[in-house]
């Protein structure tokens, strides 16, 4: 990406990480800047899986060595009332959903907002706009096992954009959704951008590196624990969707 002079978001110093599952990204001595309104993706493979470092960004796992940064805040300490609040300005999408199987959808996706006191009816009222923007029925009564993996889906990029997050973590945000539905995504996260969230995106597949995103955009996938340049889309990664 072409170097800019706006804040940054999120930052890593010479971080090394290994997560606990056996699909966990490694990354050993990495360091990034995702700036406002910057777009980081990462292409994953099939055997791989962001989880671990999301949380890690999150602040929910530690790095072996390095350093995490959220708007300049780290997440060392006990000092969890600050830590509570860095973390509700941050969206994210699951690779697995994450739903509590005893709360209906409204509640679901309401449910962080609320943890983070948040006035319910301007929850409602973002919650309504953005189904509508992305075509989709608000959440319902219906509880989580009764709603349709589609359906499932879109509602967590619901989840992870209403608030307006300084930054967005999509793990594979196209699981389980048709491709033709990648447009009003796409459409939602260049909002959200231009309203300065920087978003660090888990790609499943090489189809999901739209041509409409705005700029700025940059392409990397982890190679030996290190991020590389993608210069080539066509080789990003799997075709089929996952």
């Amino acid at each position: 990406m072409e170097p800019n002079n706006l804040p940054a978001v999120l930052e890593l110093r010479n971080v090394s990480f290994e997560g606990n599952a056996k699909r966990s990204l490694v990354l050993a001595d990495v360091s990034l800047t995702l700036r406002q309104g910057e777009l980081l993706m990462v292409h994953l493979d099939r055997s791989q899986s962001a989880r671990d470092i999301a949380s890690m960004i999150q602040g929910l796992q530690q790095p072996r060595f390095g350093e995490v940064l959220f708007q300049e805040s780290d997440w060392k300490g006990s000092d969890f009332e600050r830590h509570f609040k860095m973390r509700s300005k941050i969206g994210r999408v699951f690779d697995d959903q994450a739903w509590l199987a005893n709360l209906n959808m409204t509640e679901n996706v309401m449910l962080a907002s609320e943890h983070h006191g948040r006035d319910l009816n301007e929850v409602r009222a973002e919650v309504t706009e953005l189904s509508e923007q992305l075509s989709l029925d608000p959440p319902s009564w219906e509880r989580p096992a009764f709603v349709d993996s589609t359906r499932l889906q879109m509602y967590q990029w619901v989840r992870a954009m209403i608030g307006n997050p300084s930054l967005l973590l999509l793990e594979r945000p196209m699981k389980a959704v048709p491709p033709l539905w990648l447009p009003k995504l796409v459409a939602a996260v260049n909002r959200l951008r231009q309203r300065g969230a920087a978003v660090l995106w888990f790609a499943g597949n090489s189809s999901e590196a739209s041509a409409e995103l705005i700029p700025p955009v940059a392409h990397f996938r982890l190679v030996s624990a290190s991020l590389q340049p993608i210069a080539d889309l066509s080789l990003a990664g799997p075709e089929a969707t996952l």
